[in-house]
């Protein structure tokens, strides 16, 4: 298993993952234009993202991973935001992840959050935002199991409650 920035290059079973993430709501709207025009121009967002190129109005520099299983299929995915806006220090946080649903109850989501980690420590990050739905147990469980803290309970304007937990990442 590894986890592997995004590229140019696609890992294998792409398509599908973004199929699956698309149908849960996970990805975001600004990457439906994308992911419409093919997995190239998807790639190419993601590329120009992390390096803080032609960025959304109000978005930060982020950067893609997927988490390869040991035959280079995608089985999760996170963004790591390098900084934090009012909103996303309100909602979303650094990192976000996502693990294709046939991929679950398989230590993934956990694996990809600490691998996501350890990227976080190399932009010198001292500590990182993760947030989750409260009704989305096995995210909190993940959460939690990477050193998550719980900060506070919110709920959005959508009546959604959710749950805001820091990592410190300090050696």
């Amino acid at each position: 298993m590894r986890l592997e920035r995004a590229a140019l290059n696609a890992p294998n079973g792409l398509q599908e993952f973004l199929d699956a993430a698309r149908t849960d709501g996970w990805l975001n709207d600004s990457d439906l234009p994308f992911l419409d025009r093919g997995i190239t121009e998807f790639l190419h967002h993601h590329v120009d993202l992390s390096e803080g190129r032609n960025l959304p109005h109000g978005w930060v520099a982020a950067t893609t991973f997927w988490l390869l299983d040991d035959h280079e299929n995608c089985v999760a995915m996170s963004n790591l935001r390098h900084s934090l806006t009012p909103l996303l220090l309100n909602r979303g946080g650094h990192i976000g992840y996502y693990v294709m649903p046939s991929e679950r109850r398989k230590g993934y989501g956990r694996e990809v959050l600490a691998r996501t980690l350890l990227e976080a420590q190399k932009l010198q990050l001292s500590r990182v935002l993760v947030s989750a739905d409260e009704d989305n147990i096995a995210s909190l469980r993940i959460i939690e199991a990477n050193g998550g803290v719980l900060d506070d309970k919110r709920t959005d304007a959508e009546g959604v409650n959710y749950r805001r937990y820091w990592i410190d990442l300090a050696p």
